[in-house]
């Protein structure tokens, strides 16, 4: 399986729903933020996932940098973004 098709299983999975992977990635983030406060940003995905990283904690540097890190932490993996990320997935 890719990456596209594990993310898109988890998503299914956690959101007990079916659609687009990016509609699915965009409701996640949204629910994930919306947890602590209303959420009122920018709704592209990489707004999303920028105001997400930065409510984690996780707040310089670029986006693949910073998405590879909360991966990271939260598989306790350190290795390639894309096999870190793929193990996320998997374990969500």
């Amino acid at each position: 399986m890719t990456l596209g098709d594990v993310r898109h299983a988890a998503l299914r999975r956690v959101l007990l729903v079916d659609g687009q992977v990016n509609d699915l990635e965009h409701q996640w983030l949204v629910q994930r933020l919306e947890s602590v406060e209303p959420y009122t940003g920018p709704m592209q995905l990489n707004d999303l996932w920028d105001a997400f990283l930065t409510a984690e904690g996780i707040a310089d540097g670029a986006l693949p940098e910073r998405k590879a890190l909360y991966f990271a932490q939260q598989t306790g993996v350190d290795g390639a973004r894309p096999d870190v990320e793929l193990l996320f997935w998997e374990q969500l």
